[in-house]
């Protein structure tokens, strides 16, 4: 879990922002004619843009993760073959469901707000890196709204990892299955 949360706002921050801004100023004067415009690109890496850029890396990369966290939670319990103790002694199963459900909830929170501090990072190194970018900061309605998307992409993702988790009864096959689904299946 530890690592889910710091390997978001990392690639927020290097595939959502850096590689991006180096992209745009490494673009060739000839992608110029070809219709790149890189002064477009380096606008959408402004802070006032961070609800929407961070929302583009949730949304693929956020999702994965959050597929990965629901796989790992329930699946593990499987692994390690306490699902029948667990399920069996107290408390009821619906209270362990639920708490379950509440603390994956939480993680989700957190791994959002991770994104967007990733994403915070990025849009103040690139407006550290170009003197001449905007640094209006963005809307407070368009970040919230953006934040609670963010979460809800998230839980979505938690959810179906914990669904492949409980219909493969492990780790291995649901992650596994799930990260094709996304990658490739959802893309189609």
């Amino acid at each position: 879990v530890w690592i889910l949360l710091v390997a978001l706002p990392a690639i927020v921050l290097l595939f959502g922002y850096l590689a991006l801004w180096a992209f745009a100023r490494q673009a060739p004067p000839e992608a110029a004619q070809s219709g790149l415009d890189t002064g477009r690109i380096l606008q959408v890496l402004s802070p006032a843009r961070i609800p929407g850029q961070v929302l583009n890396m949730v949304s693929g990369f956020g999702g994965a993760l959050g597929l990965i966290l629901g796989g790992l939670t329930v699946g593990s319990e499987y692994g390690w073959g306490t699902i029948k103790t667990v399920t069996t002694q107290r408390p009821a199963r619906s209270a362990l469901m639920g708490g379950r459900v509440l603390a994956l909830l939480t993680v989700c929170v957190l791994l959002a707000l991770m994104a967007f501090l990733g994403g915070a990072a990025g849009a103040g190194l690139v407006s550290l890196l170009e003197p001449a970018a905007d640094t209006t900061p963005p809307e407070a309605v368009d970040a919230a709204t953006a934040f609670a998307v963010s979460v809800l992409i998230i839980a979505l993702w938690c959810g179906l990892g914990v669904c492949f988790a409980t219909l493969f009864r492990g780790t291995g096959w649901a992650i596994g299955f799930g990260l094709l689904y996304a990658f490739a299946l959802e893309f189609l």
